[in-house]
Order: structure tokens, then sequence, then C-alpha cells
């Protein structure tokens, strides 16, 4: 059965159609409507090692998890891997997804 596509919380958009934020989307139809915005590029900012969006919800998602301890900062190598991995999704035209 398949559910409609839901905004996941505290969905916005910080750069308009470019670049997205939200909490932690934790169900298929809030995955559905990622895909729908057209997002593809998505990255997870957690403590841990699985950005925690089940395997048969990603679809065409590209996930790349940042691991930065709660209430941490990033180290200048995950800022730079972000910022190379922004450009990626830049070129290739992708709308991009940030979770924390």
């Amino acid at each position: 059965m398949n559910s409609q596509a839901s905004m996941p919380p505290y969905f916005q958009w910080i750069i308009d159609k470019r670049l997205a934020i939200c909490a932690h989307p934790f169900h298929a139809s809030h995955i559905r409507y990622l895909l729908e915005q057209r997002i593809q590029t998505v990255f997870s900012i957690t403590d841990t090692y699985s950005s925690g969006i089940p395997n048969q919800s990603r679809g065409d998602l590209h996930v790349h998890t940042l691991n930065i301890p709660d209430g941490g900062a990033p180290t200048m190598q995950q800022c730079q891997q972000f910022v190379q991995r922004m450009e990626i999704a830049r070129q290739r035209e992708e709308v991009n997804f940030l979770f924390l």
C-alpha cells in the first residue's frame, strides 16, 4: 500500500529550491515528499555513522552522513567534505537537503 507524501517535521527551504533543512525524516512518506521536491542529495548530521533513513525508503537519494557529536562542532575536514559534496550536487543540478 502506497501512502501519500507528507512534509517532514520542521521542513523549510534555506535557499529556495536549492537547499532545505528539517528534523529527521523518519517515515517513508517524508522520503516521498523529499523526492517530490526534487531533492536528490541528503546530508545527515548525526552523532552516529548511520543516517537512520531505511534503505528501502531511500529511493534515488544520495545520502551522506557527517558524524558530528551531539552539541559538537564539525571538523575542518567535515566542513570541506560538505562544501565539496554541495559543489558536486550543484554541478549535477541537484537539490540538497540537510537534516539534524
